[in-house]
């Protein structure tokens, strides 16, 4: 079967996640650099030329993403003081969110998809604390260590119960969208829950990248088979097109341009 899995006459090459187009450059093969029992070993990566888009072909089994996800720990590095940083990351930003919003005389409702140790909820907790914190993840490490969400859901992003605590004033995905097998898809839910803005950090490029895949396989952010796409501007721009927002911010040079903040907001709204 490992046999199988390996061979691409068995395995489709895969369209662009953010604009479903399948006119790419190939960049070069990668190696899985997480260690475990995986159904396939190496991947290539692919650069669409329509929106600029960077991403893996073809998209890694089932079976290895839940190896990834739901049977290792993804947490366990963090404590109180490497987290400092981290949180007052997320206090400037959510300040911030909150001004674009108009939101100085409201606590927001918030929602973190992807949640982890759930930084925008915290901060949003630490600026205005009757804010309201929703955080979503599929599985339930974090979930008794994170006392500033107060509803704490381990259910896939489309659970019903997400939208009953809704609307969102700021939905947060911090470095969330580069494992996604389909964004657009995961996109489109949040659309009806969003009545603010949906905040999104996550891997961009290497410095200073020229092309080539020797760049990409020195990249700290490169992890194969976990982080399934890198997104540019304009790659972000289809993407919430086909989602139904519009890109109302996009920074492209935190890390030295290694990775990107993105804001998008609902069409037609200011």
């Amino acid at each position: 079967m490992a046999a199988l899995s390996e061979s691409r006459d068995f395995v489709a090459e895969r369209a662009c996640p953010a604009c479903f187009g399948i006119a790419a450059r190939t960049v070069g093969p990668l190696e899985n650099t997480k260690l475990g029992h995986y159904l396939r070993s190496s991947y290539e990566l692919l650069h669409c030329l329509e929106c600029d888009v960077v991403y893996l072909s073809p998209l890694p089994p089932a079976s290895d993403l839940h190896s990834i996800y739901m049977e290792e720990v993804q947490f366990d590095f963090y404590t109180e003081e490497s987290s400092s940083a981290v949180v007052e990351f997320a206090k400037g930003r959510m300040v911030t969110l909150m001004w674009r919003l108009g939101l100085s005389g409201r606590a927001p409702r918030v929602l973190e998809i992807g949640a982890g140790p759930a930084w925008m909820a915290r901060a949003a907790k630490m600026i205005a604390p009757k804010s309201v914190t929703v955080g979503q993840d599929i599985t339930s490490e974090m979930a008794g260590k994170s006392p500033w969400v107060d509803h704490y859901l381990v259910v896939p992003a489309e659970d019903p119960k997400i939208a009953a605590l809704g609307p969102y004033d700021v939905i947060s995905m911090t470095h969330v969208i580069e494992h996604l097998p389909d964004p657009v898809a995961t996109l489109k839910l949040l659309h009806p829950l969003t009545r603010g803005l949906v905040f999104l950090t996550a891997p961009h490029r290497p410095v200073h990248w020229d092309g080539s895949i020797e760049k990409w396989r020195e990249y700290s952010l490169n992890h194969v088979p976990g982080h399934l796409q890198y997104f540019s501007e304009r790659g972000m721009k289809a993407a919430a097109e086909a989602s139904g927002f519009e890109v109302d911010y996009w920074d492209g040079t935190p890390e030295q341009g290694q990775s990107f903040e993105a804001w998008l907001r609902p069409s037609g709204r200011i």
